[in-house]
């Protein structure tokens, strides 16, 4: 924990995870926005794939656009080494995972690889099955965000 405090720039890195950096700094009530979240799940053959859903974001005026709340259980603190590799594994539950400062690969099932960037969000819910593979990028540690859902948390793609 104390080396999030230290990091120069973990606000920064909260604005990315916000997407506030990008917003305007009014909005009008009737205006949507969408944030494009990926998605790491099972197929009914325990095959893990990609895929994306939307988390709509309404106007709310002066402080830009704000999400319904997505209710958590809590938020768990991560640092991978640089040197990270981490065979064919299950996610442990059903989570947002935020990357802070650096890019992670994952691999599913079919061998398709994509590079989740530093800044970006994705979901996790392969918690059973083959499961997917993660590796560090360019050598660099990962310091993240784990982030896990209600059972109840629906995204439009159940």
């Amino acid at each position: 924990m104390a080396a999030f405090r230290k990091s120069r720039n973990f606000l920064k890195q909260l604005r990315l995870l916000t997407g506030l950096r990008k917003m305007a700094h009014s909005s009008k009530e009737d205006d949507v926005r969408l944030v494009d979240i990926l998605r790491i799940y099972n197929d009914k053959n325990g095959n893990s794939q990609f895929r994306s859903f939307k988390i709509e974001m309404k106007g709310s005026g002066t402080i830009g656009y704000l999400s319904e709340m997505v209710h958590c259980e809590g938020v768990i603190f991560r640092e991978t080494p640089a040197d990270y590799n981490y065979s064919w594994h299950n996610a442990p539950r059903r989570q947002f995972i935020v990357n802070l400062d650096a890019d992670v690969e994952i691999e599913v099932s079919s061998g398709e690889k994509r590079v989740i960037k530093q800044g970006e969000i994705f979901f996790v819910e392969d918690v059973a099955g083959k499961g997917h593979y993660s590796r560090s990028v360019d050598g660099r540690s990962r310091r993240s965000l784990f982030i896990p859902v209600k059972d109840n948390f629906l995204h439009g793609n159940e």
